[in-house]
């Protein structure tokens, strides 16, 4: 059985993740992809991480399965982490030395997906008004 496990931080009980926040349209990349990963044949877990001594906002730990988000972080920035680890994990562990190169891949990915999603949600309230 395929699964996809998320573990929430204890200081975020009571915090809404729907909101009113712009980055709202950044939820249906992030479902699409982690539909992708739980169709994966070893469950993955995505799990809240102090993550600011390696000042990082996210980690895509394959050994572990484990997806880290820093969960300090504003909901754009926080829904922006999760989407470029998600592509992360969807893409695979690399060596070492590739390493820079595939971040440069994943954030490029990471923006224009952002940035397409931004646009449509804008282009739909303009065509509402």
């Amino acid at each position: 059985m395929n699964s996809l496990t998320l573990v929430s931080s204890p200081a975020e009980s009571g915090t809404a993740l729907i909101s009113n926040e712009p980055a709202i349209p950044a939820l249906v990349p992030i479902l699409l992809a982690m539909r992708e990963l739980m169709s994966s044949s070893e469950p993955w877990t995505i799990a809240p991480a102090d993550l600011r001594a390696y000042k990082w906002l996210g980690a895509t730990i394959f050994p572990r399965r484990t997806i880290y988000i820093d969960p300090l972080q504003d909901w754009e920035d926080w829904a922006e982490t999760l989407l470029h680890e998600l592509i992360h994990a969807l893409r695979g562990p690399l060596p070492e030395e590739e390493y820079d190169a595939e971040e440069a891949i994943v954030e490029a990915a990471t923006r224009r997906i952002m940035r397409s999603m931004l646009a449509e949600l804008r282009a739909a309230i303009g065509a509402q008004r």
